[in-house]
């Protein structure tokens, strides 16, 4: 369990110090990503007749400097990561 305490403890620590950041690429055509109400609400165009729309969970920090990209930014790496993979879910890269 040492090791584990110990990774635990270096990811909190870098989260306060520089903070963690995840970055998505939106491939494919049509596909865009948009903030509404001042960051607090990312819509996806995703290639669905509707727009996928997510709540950006507390802590994390959305923007997109690019229509296909998406940059998350936060202290606890968690919740950052976890909320990329739930924006990934919508639709998973082809091989």
């Amino acid at each position: 369990m040492w090791g584990t305490t110990r990774a635990l403890l270096a990811s909190k620590i870098l989260g306060v110090s520089e903070g963690h950041t995840a970055i998505l690429r939106l491939d494919g055509v049509g596909y865009r990503a948009i903030m509404e109400q001042n960051g607090r609400v990312v819509n996806l165009k995703v290639g669905y007749a509707h727009l996928v729309e997510l709540t950006v969970p507390e802590g994390v920090k959305a923007s997109t400097p690019a229509p296909t990209r998406i940059l998350l930014e936060g202290k606890d790496k968690e919740v950052v990561k976890d909320f990329a993979a739930k924006l990934r879910k919508w639709r998973v890269p082809e091989p």
